[in-house]
């Protein structure tokens, strides 16, 4: 299901920019989620690769680390699947709400690009209208000053 689709049966007006700020909204929520998820991923690989850096550690704990580097890799391994697995689950989320809130944007530009022509079509049959008012008006004062 499409996120518009989603967002109007969630009671949201069928208003342009109404849904247009919803997107956002939506979009946003998705960009937090996928940060979560790189940091799963670099969390991962620092678990991972942990044993291989405490070689340039001087730390006491070097010898704890060391003795579980089996199951820190496999730990690591795991949370970077999950993190990998989570940024392509909400990057495919995000695309579709992005191309939403796209169409939405180009709807509301479109209807501002009406608005726009409408709008100079009657100022330039406003121009005309006053030119051959103004037209007549000397006109009439020809008339009147050729009487006088």
């Amino acid at each position: 299901m499409r996120p518009k689709t989603r967002l109007l049966g969630k009671r949201i007006p069928n208003e342009p920019r109404a849904i247009k700020k919803s997107l956002e909204l939506w979009s946003d929520r998705l960009s937090g989620w996928a940060d979560f998820f790189t940091a799963v991923v670099v969390g991962g690989l620092i678990v991972e690769y942990l044993p291989e850096i405490t070689y340039f550690l001087p730390v006491s704990f070097v010898p704890e680390i060391r003795a579980h580097a089996e199951q820190l890799r496999e730990l690591g391994g795991l949370l970077v699947i999950i993190g990998v697995a989570g940024e392509f689950g909400i990057g495919r989320r995000s695309s579709k709400v992005e191309t939403d809130l796209r169409e939405e944007t180009n709807s509301i530009i479109s209807a501002a690009d009406e608005r726009i022509s409408e709008t100079l079509d009657r100022a330039a049959s406003a121009e005309r209208h006053t030119a051959e008012l103004e037209l007549e008006i000397a006109a009439s004062r020809e008339r009147l000053a050729a009487r006088v």
